[in-house]
């Protein structure tokens, strides 16, 4: 039986749902919920098919090589007796293909990790199900070339893997060493009690595998760095978790789950709202304002062109807001806390840059200043202070304002905010231009307060 691409092709594009596919030998598929999508490419449906539940994958034109990478590392996972989820049906198109898996319930890793991103999560039983499942791939010569934690299900009955189109044969120690630090890469430092006590536990199960702590550290760090870039830039173009704008004169990016906040302000009058909200900041070159929308508070910031001088130079570097963004979504993917980003938007009169709007959640806190006390030496603010100037140091950047007034005690966590001036990727001389700029800064506000200043001091050094 052949698939009726344009059919197929006319359900998926309404977005219908529920929708019903008639499929092999008299099976009935019912679509109910979009899980994933590339437009156009690739679509994954939770759904039905003769009352069981289960995961339908639709791929469309080139991606259907990917459906038969799926099948072939379905096969080779099999072979090594490591769970995953089974295809119940399937058939092949030269321009369409349809996959269907039996429903794996229980939660992907991704979703677990997120409960506990700023914990240590290394002696957690999922983390130590799927460090061992890698070990596993890895004994039986395997490697998922694209390994991440929303590949791996966690329920009752252990770990499930999913997602094999990246599934492969390896021969190479080399490769096997990539893909623990692919896997690790996913953490934050902080996740990781003892990195080498993780590597041995690895090595003890290969003779053959001999892996030095420190230049595993060095290729850590070149994966995650890469891995960041990568993720960065998805933050500047429509995917699944971002989405482009271009409305009403505004152009910029936003968080899909805030769609319908940003549509809001930019439907109201977005300066309007800015006035009737509660003023924070009210000055030349920025305008910050408290707005409540649907019982949850954003804080808007604007940038303002203060003079003819400054508008031009402005159109030549990426706007302030557009700094912010960036170093939002970089800041939280290396594991400092700092208010979610929810948009930024810019615009555009008479072929110039004209305002710009950065938009975040709303944190309450107290200003690291006003908090800070002698004996609070081991408490866990400071705790993140350390490790925001380690951080600064190993992935050289620098915040570039760094006032007690702009780092906010939340419980007992540290949150950083007044992002932009942030600069990212910076040359090793330049980076350690800007460490000690921030250090120096930060050290001012307490100029008149050794004991403070000390504790500070170490925390800057550690």
């Amino acid at each position: 039986m052949k698939i009726d691409k344009n059919h197929l092709t006319k359900i998926i594009d309404s977005g219908m749902l529920p929708a019903g596919i008639p499929f092999v030998n008299g099976v009935g598929l019912e679509l109910t919920e979009l899980l994933r999508e590339i437009k156009g490419k690739r679509y994954v449906y939770r759904g039905f098919a003769n009352g069981k539940s289960v995961v339908i994958k639709c791929f469309l034109g080139s991606k259907v090589r990917e459906a038969r990478r799926e099948i072939e590392g379905l096969k080779l996972l099999d072979e090594a007796a490591i769970k995953t989820a089974p295809i119940l049906w399937q058939i092949i198109d030269p321009s369409v293909a349809i996959l269907v898996y039996q429903f794996v319930d229980g939660e992907d890793l991704s979703k677990r990790y997120q409960r506990q991103e700023f914990a240590l999560v290394d002696k957690e039983d999922w983390f130590l199900a799927a460090f061992n499942m890698l070990k596993e791939f890895h004994q039986a010569k395997l490697i998922q070339h694209d390994i991440h934690l929303g590949n791996f299900i966690f329920n009752d009955n252990g770990l499930v893997a999913i997602d094999t189109a990246t599934v492969r044969k390896v021969k190479h120690a080399k490769e096997f060493r990539e893909n623990v630090a692919l896997f690790l890469a996913q953490f934050y430092d902080c996740n990781i009690g003892s990195l080498t006590e993780l590597i041995d536990y690895y090595c003890a199960d290969f003779a053959d595998q001999k892996i030095d702590t420190q230049q595993f550290r060095d290729l850590l760090l070149q994966i995650q760095k890469k891995r960041f870039d990568k993720a960065l830039s998805k933050t500047m173009r429509d995917c699944t978790q971002y989405q482009t704008i271009s409305k009403a004169g505004y152009t910029g990016m936003q968080q899909r789950e805030y769609h319908g906040v940003v549509a809001h302000l930019l439907d109201n009058d977005i300066d309007k709202l800015m006035e009737n909200g509660e003023p924070l900041k009210l000055g030349n070159s920025s305008t910050v304002s408290l707005v409540e929308l649907e019982n949850k508070a954003y804080v808007i910031k604007r940038y303002n062109q203060k003079n003819l001088l400054v508008l031009l130079k402005r159109q030549f570097r990426a706007s302030r807001a557009k700094i912010s963004w960036l170093a939002a979504n970089w800041l939280t993917m290396i594991g400092i806390h700092t208010p979610k980003p929810v948009a930024f938007l810019e615009t555009n009169r008479g072929g110039l840059k004209r305002e710009a709007y950065f938009i975040a959640e709303y944190v309450k806190g107290v200003d690291l200043k006003d908090k800070i006390s002698a004996s609070d030496e081991n408490s866990g603010y400071l705790v993140d202070l350390s490790y925001l100037f380690q951080m600064m140091q190993r992935y050289r950047f620098s915040h570039g304002d760094m006032k007690a007034t702009n780092l906010l005690v939340v419980g007992s966590s540290l949150w950083v905010t007044d992002l932009d001036a942030v600069q990212l990727n910076l040359s090793q001389k330049k980076s350690g231009k800007g460490f000690r700029k921030d250090s120096q800064r930060l050290l001012k506000n307490w100029q008149d307060d050794n004991e403070i200043s000390e504790i500070v001091k170490r925390c800057v050094n550690t």
